[in-house]
């Protein structure tokens, strides 16, 4: 066959899987039309019970756990592919455990099929197209789930006419050039960013916090703007028989398949060789609030870092696959009934309504006291999370679920990794389920209730029933 046909047959098959990948996913509707835009705000008006805005490693969870409990519901993300950070910013190795309810099942599933290791590991990590179709196959599986992808949120739905503002919905941009509505009994921001609850009015911190403002010793003197720097992840694979990694002065943090931290392996110990590795390829720091400065920064990591990079390791043999968005550690936390704090996940509190459990060190990437990121020092700490955190002040119909619950900048460096954020949404989906079924407020929620059915769902220790 010649090479113009080749690339033919595979551009065909691409684009039939990604056909069919959309199809399985989002519901077919036909192109808005110009009578229609004149004749409403939105080109469509849609209703659920459960709106969950992210489908990352916080959001499939909700979905799924929502849905699973009875609530019809429309998880929107504004990527193509659902997945969030594993599939998107590459970030496919999984730090921090238990593995719990939902999130076991994802993870169960990879490691069965997808293992890097070759040893069917607890660790470890896994190419983000495996992610990416592990998660899909999930959501694909709950009859009560709408995905409408590629849908980035413009706005909120409120109504400001009792005493606490009442999110109803959120408008979302539509067939790229126009606005639809969905309204729910409750939304759940899974945005990792907070962004929906900042537009809802909720009080959202971003920074790092004062000493004063949580009695945290470690805390700066002063509030400031600093958060942790993003990190531009890749993937490297053997692309010649004769392929030998190296130890590379400017990028020394890789991580192979059964894995091991090339910063953690001694200098005079030799590497481990394998066909391919995660790589911790360049960071920076910017105000991950603004959508604009993340690509400046990525752009400019890609020309001065990453180029360089790529002629180094092809000499060693090695690609370089460099994830399509940069990652982001640390945006805004939104306020709620109850914040986590330093003090709180270091003496291992389980307070009265936890929901779920997550068990971590501090990980935080810029100097923040005596905290620091090294996984040889650090300290395991076992901690339960509040339902409080995930319930937003000052916004009735709301609940979080992210690295964005309620928090402050030293505890969030604790429980942001993935299975910790995905057991409490979990929770969230089941708690907006239980709202939803029985018309009632988020802080008016039988706790008891969503704490033996967190239990049911393996998410929560057994006392808690």
């Amino acid at each position: 066959m010649s090479k113009g046909r080749r690339d033919f047959f595979k551009a065909s098959l691409l684009t039939a899987a990604a056909a069919s990948i959309s199809k399985g996913l989002n519901a077919a509707s036909p192109a808005p039309s110009d009578s229609a835009m004149k004749d409403s705000k939105y080109k469509r008006n849609l209703e659920c019970d459960v709106i969950v805005v992210g489908a990352g490693s916080a959001g499939v969870p909700a979905a799924i756990s929502a849905a699973r409990n009875g609530a019809k519901v429309i998880l929107l993300d504004d990527d193509a592919l659902l997945g969030g950070a594993p599939v998107d910013m590459f970030v496919a190795a999984t730090c921090g455990d238990p593995f719990l309810g939902i999130y076991k099942e994802m993870r169960t599933r990879l490691t069965d099929k997808y293992d890097l290791s070759g040893t069917k590991s607890s660790g470890g990590w896994f190419f983000p197209t495996n992610y990416a179709f592990i998660i899909a196959q999930m959501v694909k599986a709950e009859k009560n789930i709408t995905v409408i992808a590629s849908a980035p949120v413009t706005g909120v739905i409120m109504d400001s006419a009792g005493n606490t503002p009442k999110i109803l919905g959120v408008e979302f941009l539509d067939y790229g050039f126009c606005k639809s509505s969905i309204k729910a009994k409750i939304i759940i921001d899974a945005t990792g960013t907070g962004l929906v609850s900042e537009l809802a009015g909720a009080t959202c911190l971003y920074g790092a916090d004062a000493k004063s403002d949580y009695n945290e010793s470690k805390a700066p003197e002063k509030r400031n703007n600093t958060v942790m720097p993003c990190t531009l992840m890749s993937v490297m694979q053997a692309i010649r028989p004769d392929a030998k990694i190296e130890r590379v002065k400017e990028n020394p943090l890789l991580l192979d398949g059964n894995a091991g931290h090339f910063n953690c392996i001694p200098e005079d110990k030799p590497l481990p060789q394998r066909p391919y590795y995660l790589n911790w390829t360049a960071s920076r720091a910017c105000d991950t609030r603004d959508p604009q400065a993340l690509a400046r920064i990525q752009n400019e990591l890609m020309d001065e870092v990453v180029a360089p990079l790529i002629d180094k390791y092809l000499d060693m043999g090695f690609a370089i696959n460099v994830a399509p968005k940069i990652g982001v550690r640390e945006c805004r936390r939104v306020l709620g009934h109850y914040v986590i704090d330093s003090k709180h996940v270091a003496e291992e509190k389980f307070p009265d309504d936890s929901v779920s459990h997550g068990r971590y060190w501090f990980d935080i990437w810029v100097d923040k006291g005596d905290f620091h990121g090294d996984p040889n020092e650090a300290k395991l700490i076992h901690f339960g999370i509040p339902y409080g955190a995930g319930v937003p002040k000052g916004v009735d119909n709301l609940l979080t679920a992210g690295k964005h619950i309620s928090g402050t900048s030293l505890a969030m460096s604790v429980y942001r990794v993935q299975p910790i954020v995905g057991a409490f949404g979990e929770a969230m989906g089941a708690a907006a389920a239980m709202c939803a079924a029985n018309k009632t407020s988020p802080m008016n929620l039988d706790l008891k209730t969503l704490q033996r059915q967190m239990v049911k769902q393996g998410v929560l220790p057994e006392r808690f029933a």
